[in-house]
């Protein structure tokens, strides 16, 4: 069963499209092949209240002033960043210095990986379930490594709808890198969100995923079918990381192959704590 990625998304970029009652999304243009069209910042709370800002995004002027155009006649109470990378966070600070809204994330920091914003500094660090308030909307927190190891998704309990960073897209198949991300908290975290039985999914990038149900399990069984791929690889001779990449992500455009090959990584490690394979020499092999 493989999902049915969806690439239509009808947007324009310095403008806040209204994607229910609570929840705005204000694209930033810096679009590229891990971004797909930019980042997706979202304004959670009434027209005229308190309001959450998600992923305040990159530090682009018309971005920054494209979100503050959209707060105009509200409070902004909370800056929420769903992980420390460098397309989710510069913004944070900028908006912060502005409004004096605290900036809050998950509590602990993985590590060092690939993408992540060094710089970025938060006031209030969240555990797994706990909560945001404003005026009108609640934000639990729900911690969701896979992608990162600091990833947290975030369910709007007032419109049984989740924000969920780059944890889901439904443009693609999201990105895991090792060591902080790894395939089988992925697979964990999928099912917690899939255990939720929300409405909708707003993702960090690309359009909004429609029918959670029936996506999250498409989008795990995709990701073990790829376990399956590279099990018939080593089968069929292949043994080396790039060998590998190249079978595996055959129809994957070239230009992503830098990013598949941390997913890959992935993977690799995934089998080999399964006992599936064994790496001897830069070399794989069936165990």
């Amino acid at each position: 069963m493989a999902p049915k990625f969806n690439k239509e998304m009808a947007f324009t970029y310095g403008v806040a499209d209204q994607l229910s009652p609570l929840v705005r999304r204000v694209v930033a243009n810096n679009p590229s092949a891990y971004t797909f069209h930019g980042t997706n910042s979202y304004l959670v709370g009434e027209p005229d209240g308190e309001v959450a800002l998600i992923d305040p995004g990159p530090d682009l002027v018309g971005h920054v002033e494209a979100l503050e155009r959209a707060m105009d006649g509200q409070e902004l109470t909370a800056i929420i960043v769903t992980h420390r990378h460098i397309d989710h966070t510069p913004a944070a600070k900028i908006l912060q210095d502005r409004s004096g809204a605290p900036i809050f994330t998950f509590e602990e920091q993985a590590g060092a990986s690939f993408g992540e914003d060094s710089s970025f500094h938060y006031d209030i660090g969240l555990k797994d379930k706990e909560v945001v308030r404003g005026n009108g909307w609640t934000l639990r927190g729900l911690h969701t490594p896979g992608h990162c190891g600091d990833h947290l998704c975030f369910a709007l309990e007032e419109e049984n709808l989740c924000l969920v960073g780059d944890h889901v897209m439904a443009w693609a198949s999201s990105i895991i890198i090792p060591p902080e991300g790894r395939l089988e908290d992925y697979f964990t975290s999928l099912d917690y969100i899939c255990d939720l039985n929300l409405d909708a999914l707003f993702p960090g990038h690309g359009p909004v995923v429609e029918d959670p149900a029936t996506f999250l399990p498409a989008l795990k069984a995709h990701r073990l079918g790829r376990n399956d791929q590279i099990i018939r690889a080593l089968k069929s001779g292949r043994s080396t990381k790039s060998q590998l990449v190249a079978l595996v992500y055959a129809a994957t455009p070239k230009a992503l192959h830098a990013a598949a090959a941390y997913t890959l990584e992935a993977h690799l490690i995934y089998l080999q704590e399964q006992k599936a394979i064994a790496l001897d020499d830069g070399h794989y092999r069936l165990c």
